[in-house]
């Protein structure tokens, strides 16, 4: 009967029909079974990352300076002034970042990048600064280069959130950068 209904179509559907009738099977089961299982466990675990992930993106929402006196009357929790002194100085960044942008991103984030990348990868080839490798340095810029493209995205998605993309990929560069920089000591 197999033969019989590969020699209809002309290609092997007896797979095809099984695979169908297979995944269906296991689709149901999945979806009964197996996930309610998976999900009392997922949620014990993606709780905590929803929460942290929750307190990141309020570090990037603006915020408004409130006066010292409306401050001292409100009793915040330890935490609730770390974040907002670090979204301050965040923001703070990100608006001198958004000034002269090109000029700066480049002086200041991709130059000093590509050399301390080049040094690491010099280091981690065993071999010298000088003479300068051009498989090292185009290894570097690349490397840079990516991590830029990462946070551009990433500032694409901060854009969804009403933060100016000028203002963010400054700061998201910088600490993709940064990431990049930790996996030479790790």
């Amino acid at each position: 009967m197999i033969e019989y209904i590969d020699s209809l179509a002309g290609f092997n559907l007896s797979a095809i029909l099984f695979a169908l009738v297979f995944s269906l099977f296991f689709i149901t089961i999945f979806h009964f079974i197996i996930w309610p299982l998976i999900s009392l466990v997922l949620n014990k675990i993606l709780d905590p990352i929803i929460a942290f992930s929750c307190s990141v993106v309020n570090l990037f929402k603006s915020k408004k300076v409130e006066e010292k006196s409306d401050r001292s009357n409100e009793k915040a929790s330890l935490m609730q002034k770390f974040q907002n002194t670090i979204a301050l100085k965040f923001e703070n960044a990100s608006k001198w970042f958004s000034k002269n942008f090109i000029l700066k991103t480049i002086s200041l984030l991709i130059i000093p990048f590509i050399l301390l990348n080049y040094i690491l990868m010099c280091l981690e080839h065993n071999s010298t600064i000088f003479p300068i490798s051009s498989n090292l340095i185009n290894d570097s810029f690349w490397a840079v280069i990516s991590a830029i493209i990462v946070a551009t995205f990433f500032s694409i998605l901060l854009l969804f959130s009403g933060k100016k993309i000028k203002e963010t990929i400054s700061i998201s560069s910088l600490i993709f950068l940064t990431i990049g920089i930790v996996h030479y000591f790790v």
